[in-house]
């Protein structure tokens, strides 16, 4: 695998000088595609309710070609499957990355992109064509032409031979301002790194909002499927994991509403070898002896609070945890008195494929005064106690959140 740590060197300054609302070189009417492969169609993110990942696993170092074990690989495969994410994508096809699609497949996971990191490495190249059975298309490069490792021609080349040898859909990857109308048709689709720490935005709300303008705007500028690659927030070297849950948190209030994936998570684990940047090694879900952070922590949010005094449904989604495995149990404050909702014989809630939930909070008497609402995520054989709010000592409660209304 050619040197990383030299290409990020250079791409955390390309990426930060190039990124802006007007895209460098893009113009604002969709130009005619014309791309010379035969573009295949790209269905796999068609489903809103599967989260992806970007994947490198843990015990990896890359600067030193020290791989994983396949029992490793499976562990860190099993703790994403299990805070529900479904879909991967991957970095590279050498040593025993090239076995991650079949043990994600093992795992459960329902789509998996692979990465070729090294475009004339004949090892990653043979790996990933004898994986495309398991795969559901591939990225090829990872902003190597920032850093030169390739020119436009070579890599369009690589990609229409890949499609070829595999039938499957093809694409690169470069910083998200570095996408003029020559890569605009290169691939299958457009699958851009979007970074708002590297734009110096840091905070959550200001981040995802960022985020998303840089998603209109380059999806104004094509006709093609527009997948964030990599969004992502440090939480350390001077950030937090409450920073990073929030912009994550508010990313999702913005965009996980459209018809599509329209991002994948980054990243899975922290990679302590990345040293070139302070923050570097800090981007993971989990940390790098998958010990969880805040935001892989499986959480209930309200989308909707319904004012004091009205009778409109409280509306909620929860995130990593699987929707189908568990309930949602809802209790108002009326008075001094604590009120199962929507109804003492019928106390829990379902959860939507797409994690949301919604619960009539207003069934009787003058439930529309309640002054607090508490609502707890439960396994399926919950029971809940009248007048009494669930514990979270409680092994069948996993997590719980509240609201005040005046």
């Amino acid at each position: 695998m050619k040197s990383i740590k030299n290409f990020l060197k250079i791409s955390l300054i390309v990426g930060a000088l190039t990124l802006n609302p007007l895209l460098n070189g893009c113009s604002k009417e969709k130009p005619t595609q014309n791309n010379s492969g035969n573009e295949i169609p790209v269905t796999f993110f068609n489903d809103n309710n599967v989260r992806w990942i970007d994947y490198a696993p843990t015990n990896f170092n890359p600067e030193i070609l020290s791989f994983p074990s396949e029992e490793s690989i499976r562990e860190d495969l099993i703790e994403l499957y299990e805070i529900n994410f479904k879909g991967i994508v991957t970095y590279g096809s050498d040593g025993t990355l090239w076995k991650i699609p079949e043990i994600a497949r093992d795992v459960g996971f329902e789509y998996v992109v692979q990465g070729i990191w090294d475009l004339t490495s004949e090892e990653e190249w043979n790996n990933a064509v004898d994986s495309k059975e398991k795969v559901d298309g591939y990225c090829l490069g990872n902003e190597g032409l920032s850093r030169g490792d390739y020119n436009l021609s070579e890599l369009e080349d690589k990609i229409n031979e890949l499609r070829d040898a595999t039938n499957k859909p093809v694409t690169t990857t470069e910083a998200i301002g570095e996408y003029n109308e020559d890569l605009l048709n290169l691939g299958d689709w457009i699958f851009p790194n979007c970074h708002a720490y590297w734009a110096g935005i840091t905070a959550p709300n200001s981040a995802a909002e960022w985020t998303l303008e840089q998603y209109n705007n380059l999806s104004s500028t094509t006709n093609k499927i527009v997948i964030l690659k990599e969004v992502g927030m440090p939480s350390g070297a001077g950030l937090t994991e409450e920073i990073q849950n929030n912009y994550f948190r508010e990313l999702e209030n913005l965009m996980l509403s459209n018809d599509k994936v329209s991002f994948v998570y980054f990243e899975a684990f922290d990679q302590p070898w990345k040293d070139w940047a302070p923050v570097e090694p800090y981007w993971g879900f989990f940390n790098q002896d998958r010990a969880p952070k805040e935001v892989s922590e499986p959480q209930i949010l309200y989308n909707y609070v319904p004012p004091i005094g009205t009778y409109y449904n409280l509306e909620g989604r929860i995130v990593n945890t699987e929707p189908s495995d568990h309930k949602i149990s809802t209790y108002i404050l009326v008075g001094n008195t604590w009120w199962m909702k929507p109804y003492w014989n019928n106390p829990l809630t379902s959860i939507s494929n797409n994690s949301t939930w919604v619960t009539d909070i207003t069934t009787g008497g003058i439930d529309q005064t309640a002054t607090q609402i508490n609502s707890y995520i439960v396994t399926p054989d919950y029971e809940p106690v009248m007048h009494t709010l669930p514990l979270l000592e409680d092994e069948k409660v996993i997590a719980y959140t509240s609201a005040t209304r005046e």
